[in-house]
């Protein structure tokens, strides 16, 4: 899968705030970018009470509502959760890159934003598909983390500011 790259952090580490700044720049330069957000929870999508809610709840294994200017479909994932292959080949086709968020255990280049006030653990820092760290957290202080991890070299990881979103443009783009 080339032109994916999954964003991936703790909660509240400021993963989707970075993604939306991301996702402005990349489009204002003429660049075709699909999103992807992985949810480990139950989530909800629709609003109850609304049809297309009424349709799924009374059994659809579809439900799809559609306007002259978007549609947003629900299927029920009852055998299996669907790859993020099958995912980008179904749903992603005509882009020219697609950032997820999550994803942090699958074969996919990742870049974790790690904030300081968070005060969460990295999540990443032992995969070997770690690609760049954005941070407030010094750069001697990440490659400390990421040796913890065995990170097999840490002076290869670049490490951006949490307001560094052109330069992370750049390296995803020169990727």
């Amino acid at each position: 899968m080339r032109n994916v790259f999954s964003f991936v952090g703790a909660s509240g580490s400021g993963k989707t705030t970075f993604i939306e700044k991301l996702i402005t720049l990349l489009s204002g330069k003429g660049y075709k970018v699909g999103a992807i957000k992985h949810d480990a929870h139950r989530f909800e999508i629709d609003k109850p009470g609304k049809d297309s809610y009424r349709f799924k709840a009374a059994g659809a294994v579809v439900s799809l509502i559609s306007s002259h200017e978007k549609h947003a479909l629900v299927r029920s994932n009852d055998e299996y959760e669907p790859s993020i292959d099958e995912i980008i080949l179904k749903y992603m086709g005509g882009v020219d890159l697609v950032i997820t968020e999550g994803y942090k255990k699958i074969s996919i280049p990742k870049i974790e934003v790690l904030r300081r006030e968070n005060g969460n653990l990295p999540v990443a820092f032992g995969s070997e598909y770690l690609i760049g760290v954005i941070t407030d957290y010094d750069y001697q202080e990440i490659v400390r983390f990421l040796k913890e991890q065995n990170c097999k070299d840490p002076s290869s990881i670049p490490c951006f500011a949490l307001d560094d979103v052109e330069k992370v443009a750049e390296f995803i783009l020169s990727k």
